[in-house]
């Protein structure tokens, strides 16, 4: 089963920070190589929290642009939510799953990790001021050991 052709949603809040991640600028390199790579990351901290808030967001991106690997992790955080296989007929309802943990997953990214990077207004919605990529990659690094050490993620 692949999960393609599904627009993935995320709250238009953290549009900003998705390009943040992802985007090289004149003073900094990317963090990520594509918003899936954060929506991963998203997504697993939201589960491995047990936290999951309702994603009303905006289309980011493309299901197929994650590789297979992420796509598998996706229908497994699915199964484990539902106790079950059945969620994988229906690849929309899997990505959709997904969403709300990665809806939170982000939240605790800015609140918990992040936060003194974090620049937010209401027009704009959030946005991440950093110089040094290295220092946003050691602060993701030692939040996923962090939670890593209380056991397996499903």
């Amino acid at each position: 089963m692949n999960i393609d052709n599904i627009r993935v949603r995320v709250n238009k809040q953290y549009h900003n920070v998705y390009r943040d991640l992802t985007q090289d600028t004149p003073i900094r390199s990317k963090v990520f190589q594509q918003h899936g790579d954060v929506f991963m990351l998203c997504a697993l901290l939201g589960h491995r929290l047990g936290r999951r808030t309702e994603c009303n967001g905006a289309d980011l991106f493309w299901s197929h642009s994650l590789n297979k690997h992420q796509q598998v992790v996706l229908m497994a955080l699915a199964c484990a939510e539902t106790g079950g296989y059945g969620i994988l007929s229906t690849p929309a309802l899997v990505v959709e799953t997904c969403e709300d943990y990665a809806e939170a997953g982000m939240g605790y990214l800015l609140e918990e990790v992040l936060a003194d990077l974090v620049r937010h207004d209401e027009k704009n919605g959030y946005a991440l001021h950093f110089r040094d990529s290295d220092e946003v990659e050691k602060l993701v690094a030692s939040a996923v050991a962090d939670l890593a050490t209380a056991g397996p993620v499903l």
